[in-house]
Formats: structure tokens, C-alpha cells, sequence
């Protein structure tokens, strides 16, 4: 059961960090294009790639502690490990 919940809680952190490079790259384009009002759109996008490596962080550390506490497989524990 603990392999399962830390799988799934380290898939929600990949999903959250790789939706946070879509919002860089779409920050990066914006910028590039210099629309009307670009500061606030700019802004809008960091603070969502913020958001979003932060939950993605949140949900690393839960898969390893729950990695850490249900005695899994060593190497889920390594996939899940947060530094």
C-alpha cells in the first residue's frame, strides 16, 4: 500500500513540475512579443510556475515519507528522495 501512495504522490509532483516549464516557456514567449499590459500577464505566469513547483515539492515530500515510513522497495525510495 505505501509503494502505491508514494508512486501516486510522486506522479503528481512530475505532473506539477512539468506543467511549471510549460508556464516558463509560455512567460518566455510573452516576454518575447511585448503585448500591452506584458508586466501583469509576466507576473501572472511566474507566479503560477511559482505554484506549481511548490506543490510539486509538497507532493515529493509526502511520497518520501511515505517511502520512508512503509519500509518500500529501496529503489522507490531513491526515486522519490527530495534534496
Amino acid at each position: 500500500m505505501a509503494h502505491m501512495e508514494s508512486k501516486e504522490f510522486h506522479f503528481t509532483a512530475v505532473a506539477e513540475y512539468r506543467e511549471s516549464l510549460v508556464e516558463y516557456e509560455a512567460r518566455r514567449c510573452v516576454f518575447t512579443f511585448r503585448f500591452v499590459f506584458e508586466t501583469h500577464w509576466i507576473c501572472f505566469r511566474y507566479g503560477t510556475e511559482l505554484a506549481r513547483l511548490t506543490r510539486a515539492h509538497a507532493e515529493a515530500k509526502k511520497a518520501y515519507n511515505i517511502a520512508r515510513k512503509g519500509m518500500v522497495a529501496v529503489t522507490v525510495l531513491q526515486d522519490v528522495q527530495v534534496t
